[in-house]
């Protein structure tokens, strides 16, 4: 099946067209379809499998720029997401003119209120300021014809579930659902019964499967010898864009700051940073203004970067699901990526589970030797020489006659080798420390601190049980 063999306007196939799309992904060729027909859907696919696109198309072809009041209704788990969203929203909508509202948290009120006097067809929102506008009637969704929940099985893990009930309330009873998520477990099943009507179910991964095109290697190493072994895998790939992932905004900040200082090009990405730091962060990202982006898990929700080339998994993350969704901003439209995880050898039962659940083979490989690295400086060593070879003859005539005077001398050889050793740049071994991270919580073991969970990580989970982590999603 090709996009022209759906039942499409010549809108949408001309959007369509636009963006070079020709051949459905998996979850779009199934899911297109059902919406189109009118029926509730709910679709399971792992992160990087073109959801948006399966969801957004049938909304966008039921949307008319003539009708008045709110047609489609899309709620995400966080603002980055949604902003994803939106964007893709727009490229669908191309040649209809439709109106699109942005609803999140972190924005001015007023420019909000501005969208929604607008009329807007399809609003795409965070559920914490959704229900801040239900509930004052700046939103009314009495002419809703679809409801979408993306990502369902995240908006539950960051306790959105009372605010999901909160807005099911505000729902007409006569309309079309459709519910995305990488994993169905219980709790999503829970929200499909209370919005759906016999929906169609749809799954593409029977499980965790993570992306085929990613190679996956693990490194076993201690916490303190973490950021020489990331520095020194990072001299060996040097050049190529990075994401770093670390279980902690304070980690994520220490990371970023440590590489700063050692002369790479870092910036970090979390919840503490307002809605126009973070999306001038991804801005710059894209736009190769620095290589490296260290990010939290939530925070790097919804980002859609292509060339990433490695993904790396400073701390490794508790949740299978987490595992997956990280390593999959690497290896996409059918690009070959890399993942390295770093391990403690108390980790390895952790690491042997991500294994069996996404059946995935993870290569457990040693650190670059010094060989490695020597190889890798000569490289980068040569590239700073041919650079400047590239200046042009007039801008290094004033060095010729010392240039000449050394090759008589040393001979070319010589000459040459001199200033690759020279410019080879060697850091400091001296590296900056960080923070101590615990281990990932082994299954069948006690949470206690000698298991690998401190005091602050459980103080941490009760604030996540009492909602005050989920202001940072608003």
């Amino acid at each position: 099946m090709k996009f022209k063999d759906l039942n499409l306007s010549n809108e949408l196939h001309k959007a369509i067209e636009d963006l070079g799309y020709s051949i459905p992904t998996d979850i779009q060729r199934e899911a297109i379809p059902v919406l189109l027909k009118g029926l509730d859907c709910i679709g399971q696919a792992q992160t990087g499998t073109g959801k948006t696109a399966a969801f957004g198309i049938p909304i966008v072809e039921m949307c008319s720029q003539n009708n008045k009041g709110v047609e489609a209704l899309i709620m995400a788990p966080t603002r980055e997401l949604v902003v994803q969203i939106v964007d893709a929203f727009r490229d669908f909508s191309a040649h209809k003119k439709l109106r699109i509202a942005t609803i999140i948290g972190g924005v001015d009120y007023g420019r909000q209120l501005a969208m929604l006097k607008n009329n807007p067809n399809i609003i795409v929102a965070t559920p914490g300021r959704l229900i801040d506008h239900l509930e004052n009637k700046k939103i009314k969704l009495s002419n809703l014809k679809m409801f979408c929940i993306d990502e369902a099985d995240e908006m539950l893990k960051v306790g959105f579930k009372e605010e999901i009930d909160n807005i099911i309330s505000f729902l007409p009873e006569k309309k079309q659902s459709a519910l995305f998520s990488a994993t169905i477990d219980a709790g999503v099943t829970k929200i499909a019964d209370q919005i759906m009507d016999n929906p169609q179910k749809i799954s593409i991964s029977s499980g965790l499967s993570a992306v085929d095109t990613i190679e996956q290697f693990a490194v076993i190493v201690d916490e303190k010898s973490k950021l020489k072994v990331l520095t020194d895998i990072l001299d060996v790939k040097a050049g190529e864009k990075s994401l770093i992932f670390g279980r902690t905004k304070k980690r994520a900040d220490e990371l970023s700051t440590a590489l700063n200082s050692l002369g790479y090009s870092a910036r970090a990405l979390h919840g503490d940073l307002n809605q126009r730091q973070r999306l001038h962060v991804v801005t710059e990202f894209k736009a190769g203004g620095f290589d490296i982006l260290i990010a939290t898990d939530v925070a790097a929700r919804g980002i859609d970067i292509s060339g990433i080339k490695f993904v790396y998994n400073f701390d490794l993350p508790q949740e299978v699901e987490y595992y997956v969704h990280r390593i999959g901003r690497t290896g996409r439209a059918h690009e070959k990526g890399v993942s390295f995880s770093f391990i403690k050898q108390n980790e390895m039962p952790h690491l042997k589970r991500i294994e069996k659940e996404t059946g995935s083979t993870i290569k457990i490989v040693l650190p670059p030797t010094k060989e490695e690295l020597h190889i890798s400086q000569q490289s980068v060593a040569v590239d700073k020489l041919t650079d400047g070879i590239d200046l042009g003859k007039n801008k290094l005539k004033r060095h010729l006659g010392m240039a000449k005077g050394l090759i008589e001398k040393y001979g070319a050889e010589l000459a040459i080798a001199a200033a690759i050793e020279v410019l080879i740049d060697r850091k400091s071994m001296d590296l900056p420390s960080l923070s101590n991270e615990p281990s990932v919580r082994i299954k069948g073991q006690s949470s206690g601190r000698s298991r690998g969970r401190s005091r602050n990580d459980r103080s941490r989970s009760r604030k996540d049980r009492s909602g005050s982590s989920r202001n940072e999603n608003r």
